[in-house]
């Protein structure tokens, strides 16, 4: 199985800003939802967010020039792109295919494994 390309830099911004907006309204609903889950957007600035959950959290950095961007664990990190049909692309090590998923569904999987 075989990488699809990342799309435009231009292509990749406007995602980017879609899916912190999605990523940011899903933390708001859940800390209504949950009071005391303690999910939080800790950071934001241009290109870099923050979740922060009770014991754990992750941070997110936008696509560079390149078109791929990065999600850092504590200790691990995985890269991920946009693709030109409007999915998201989560890729090891630039050359293996994770998994590739709809915006909404992207941002509970990353919440949910936050949360656990």
């Amino acid at each position: 199985m075989t990488v699809a390309e990342p799309h435009s830099s231009r292509v990749a911004e406007e995602m980017w800003i879609s899916f912190a907006s999605l990523l940011r309204s899903h933390v708001a609903m859940r800390s209504i939802a949950r009071p005391n889950g303690g999910l939080v957007v800790a950071f934001a600035s241009d290109g870099v967010m923050e979740i922060a959950a009770t014991n754990t959290g992750f941070r997110m950095f936008a696509p560079a020039a390149s078109g791929v961007g990065r999600i850092e664990w504590s200790g691990d990190h995985q890269d991920f792109f946009f693709t030109e049909d409007g999915l998201i692309e989560f890729i090891q090590a630039g050359t293996e295919p994770l998994s590739t998923m709809e915006l909404e569904f992207a941002v509970e999987y990353l919440l949910d494994r936050v949360c656990q």
